[in-house]
């Protein structure tokens, strides 16, 4: 197979995959769909296959419209999970960082301070320079605001509940 015609299935692919990343085991379907094109390329070509399939929108909305409700999106809520916690972590380094330079720049000592929930000892002097931190009960409720969150939104969570078909349907093609 020619490097244009792999490139050309791939890039059918990833759009499909774009469109169906809603459905179960959408990269299942994806895997089906290579295989199926690759052999029918064997036989008409690339360009033909992709075409006989149709545009990936309108594939993936086939496979959509089988499907009874939307379903939420775990693999993708931790991914948003993850970038909650990175941003967590980032606002501390960067506040911890500018109190440091802060204190350095009024000659140096020590402060006490909360963050996020968090006691923090922040010292910078000529003999040390050094942060020190206790976990609390709000340290957590801070660390589970800043991923939990997320990942509900990211897994879009309010589709466990049940609604009409229809209701259901309209959502699926409107995300």
């Amino acid at each position: 197979m020619r490097l244009i015609d792999i490139a050309r299935r791939e890039a059918f692919l990833n759009r499909f995959t774009w469109y169906a990343q809603d459905y179960p085991g959408y990269v299942k379907v994806k895997r089906e769909l290579r295989r199926e094109l690759t052999l029918t390329a064997d036989e008409v070509g690339m360009p033909a296959a992709i075409a006989s399939l149709g545009h990936p929108a309108q594939l993936a909305a086939e496979y959509l419209s089988n499907l009874e409700r939307p379903y939420p999106r775990w693999s993708t809520a931790v991914w948003w999970a993850g970038a909650g916690l990175y941003v967590l972590v980032g606002l501390g380094v960067a506040y911890s960082l500018g109190v440091m330079d802060s204190l350095a720049a009024v000659g140096g000592g020590s402060v006490d301070l909360v963050v996020f929930g968090t006691p923090v000892k922040f010292t910078n002097t000529a003999e040390e320079i050094s942060t020190q931190f206790q976990l609390t009960p709000a340290s957590f409720v801070w660390f589970m605001t800043a991923t939990a969150a997320p990942y509900l939104i990211g897994a879009r969570a309010w589709r466990l509940w049940p609604r009409s078909r229809e209701a259901a349907i309209s959502e699926s093609h409107a995300t």
